[in-house]
């Protein structure tokens, strides 16, 4: 289409008489008009571009949508195409004019996406296609048209956002990181250079979003991910997984598995200072620190699945360390995790096979009169033999199966104490919860429902947890506790002194009694810092009205000294070894313990 302004096939206005030429004049103008009519209402732009031999270059015609697209009227370009360009984006004008000049020199069509910076209305995104046609004097003639595609470029950001981005933190996610996980691992191979993927796990997030609410975590992993990112280089990408778990992958870092692993050390420790940084949210300031587990590659054949894999493990290498620690993959790694899960598989079975027994071991006060007996859960596998809980328990917590384990324990816990008190033996029995079982929703319901199917009175049940429950979000814990007391429940502490003691804690919670550790226990009277501590418990604990248990006696020099200091009971091997819970029964009642279920 041309111009009747513009003929192609000259550069010039035809040369006719005066009246001719007001006529012509005459029928030009109506035709632009009814041209212009014709494209006012076509969304975009109908043009006509013409590039001279010597560069110049005009816009002979354009519809009214020059204006709204560009904000530059027809007739501002008619003679000089330049102010066109000025409004295309610095970073496509080289693109946009080589794709000019190649459309010129081939006479095939012009097709381009690209960015103009229009003054009123910002960033906008256009796409102009144009058939060209070379002229007798060598000029190129476009006829086209450019139409506005910025709502669409914007549909397409969001759609990838959406796709490739965490919504929180505007990091990427799983699925573009594993795309960059796959190329790195790609390129290493191909270059002969190395790489590693490092897993950081915040610690205690979850009792800090639990305790201040959601806002605040979310905020906190906002400005964790903001820290991590400052501090990485331009090629390395760091990704959030969920939660509190980040992932950064870092290329290239040497030649050889040593130097990367160096390299990713050093990161680790920066990243990992940078996250023990305290975090400043709305004027208060939180303690949030982090644990990094590395892995480092190529090694061999391993997949994207695999090497987060084994960055995972290491984390939780780091977290089983003590937490805000480093930790690299070890094929090792692997074998334990593996005989951790069968482990799991095989406590599964356990459990609903009925492999399992409560065991007793009794306490005795000082005079040495019996009060009854801490229960304890014992696991004899058929392949394995005896497990100790030292391995069962924390697959335990881990998996989740420690609550259907603790409620196996209360259960029997509470048909032994209530066949005790149906004889008239006013003993009582000491149960371990786990936090975890502590804090799961229905544990007051289910206590609650095991004294009424049974019978007995609460006043017999002595719960013990450990210090780490009383500071996760302590003033739940206090209600929770609060609650059970007023069954008639009772709390010990266990193993204190090991954990997070804290007079505060002492004073606030309804605790009836605390466990000196076996820890203490073993080197008294001889160790002068563990009679120390010994001495420190006791005290508190005589001054606080709070009743107080030895475990770990195995000897009569420790009994006679905890006896001498004012301790209340005794637990350990010098007295009497774990039995199974029947059998202890069984000598204090009789016949009577045969029923039991």
């Amino acid at each position: 289409m041309t111009s009747p302004s513009d003929d192609p096939k000259q550069d010039g206005p035809k040369q006719d008489g005066p009246k001719d030429a007001a006529s012509a004049c005459g029928h030009e103008a109506q035709a632009m008009r009814l041209l212009q009519d014709l494209t006012r209402n076509v969304p975009g732009v109908i043009y006509q571009f013409r590039l001279r031999p010597d560069g110049r270059s005009r816009v002979p015609f354009a519809s009214e949508g020059l204006l709204n697209l560009f904000g530059i009227p027809p007739e501002q370009v008619r003679e000089d195409a330049s102010p066109f360009f000025d409004c295309v984006h610095p970073d496509d004008a080289k693109r946009f004019r080589e794709s000019v000049n190649a459309s010129a020199a081939s006479l095939q069509p012009w097709d381009l996406e690209f960015r103009v910076v229009v003054p009123a209305r910002g960033l906008r995104w256009a796409h102009g296609r144009a058939q060209p046609e070379r002229l007798a004097d060598g000029s190129v003639i476009w006829h086209g048209f450019i139409t506005d595609i910025t709502q669409r470029k914007q549909d397409e950001a969001q759609t990838r956002r959406l796709a490739f981005f965490d919504a929180l933190t505007g990091l990427p996610n799983r699925r573009l990181l594993t795309e960059r996980i796959a190329q790195a691992l790609a390129s290493t191979r191909r270059h002969g250079d190395c790489g590693a993927l490092l897993f950081v796990d915040l610690d205690n997030f979850k009792q800090l979003n639990d305790a201040l609410g959601h806002s605040v975590g979310d905020r906190l992993l906002c400005e964790a991910a903001a820290r991590l990112s400052r501090e990485l280089r331009e090629d390395d990408v760091v990704a959030r997984l969920g939660g509190d778990e980040f992932v950064v992958l870092a290329t290239p870092l040497g030649a050889d598995l040593a130097a990367a692993a160096r390299q990713a050390g050093a990161l680790a420790d920066k990243l990992r200072e940078l996250l023990a940084r305290p975090f400043e949210i709305g004027g208060i300031r939180y303690a949030c620190a982090g644990s990094v587990g590395i892995t480092v590659f190529p090694k061999g054949q391993e997949t994207v699945e695999d090497l987060l894999r084994e960055a995972d493990i290491a984390m939780y290498r780091a977290k089983a360390a003590g937490r805000n620690r480093v930790a690299f993959f070890e094929a090792a790694m692997q074998s334990e995790v593996e005989e951790r899960l069968a482990l799991e598989q095989d406590l599964r079975r356990a459990l609903a096979s009925g492999g399992l027994e409560v065991h007793v071991q009794t306490q005795l006060d000082a005079s040495g009169r019996e009060l009854g007996g801490e229960l304890l859960l014992r696991w004899l596998d058929p392949q394995r033999g005896p497990v100790s809980p030292a391995r069962f328990i924390p697959v335990a917590e881990d998996s989740g199966l420690i609550i259907a384990l603790g409620d196996l324990v209360l259960r029997r816990g509470c048909q032994a104490l209530a066949r005790l008190q149906r004889a008239g033996r006013s003993l009582q029995l000491s149960i371990n919860v786990s936090p975890r079982q502590f804090r799961h929703e229905g544990f007051v319901a289910r206590v609650r429902e095991l004294l009424r199917e049974t019978g007995v009175a609460a006043q017999g049940l002595v719960f013990e947890v450990t210090e780490g429950l009383l500071i996760d979000d302590w003033q739940a814990t206090r209600a929770r506790m609060q609650e059970l007391v007023a069954l008639g429940v009772r709390f010990s502490i266990d193993d204190f002194g090991t954990g997070y003691s804290s007079l505060a804690y002492l004073k606030k919670l309804p605790l009836y009694e605390l466990k000196i550790d076996r820890s203490f226990v073993a080197d008294v009277p001889d160790d002068p810092s563990d009679v120390a501590i010994v001495q420190a418990i006791l005290s508190v604990a005589r001054h606080l009205g709070l009743h107080v248990v030895g475990e770990g006696v195995e000897t009569q020099a420790q009994a006679d000294f905890l006896r001498a200091h004012g301790c209340h009971a005794l637990q350990g091997y010098l007295f009497a070894r774990p039995q199974p819970l029947f059998d202890w029964l069984d000598l204090r009642l009789g016949t009577q313990a045969l029923a039991a279920d």
